[in-house]
């Protein structure tokens, strides 16, 4: 009975661990090489670091290119469409 008990609380402790580490993953935004994607396809250039910085902060791709594309720069270089 002990060998189960064990073999219960070890699997529960590696599930609550692939969770905690699901959500702190989700939770961290988008990377470095997405945030360079983005600039490349929106803006035709290369991200420089403290920008790409600050939108490694959106919680998915999409949110950050309609932010992005709502920028006074998007509007600069798409012009008022």
């Amino acid at each position: 009975m002990m060998k189960e008990e064990y073999m219960k609380c070890k699997t529960i402790t590696f599930i609550l661990l692939w969770l905690m580490s699901s959500y702190a993953a989700a939770q961290a935004g988008l990377t470095k090489t997405q945030v360079s994607q983005l600039y490349v396809s929106i803006f035709n250039r290369a991200s420089e670091s403290e920008g790409n910085l600050y939108w490694q902060s959106q919680s998915d791709m999409a949110a950050a290119a309609t932010l992005m594309l709502a920028t006074q720069a998007a509007r600069d270089y798409f012009g008022a469409n």
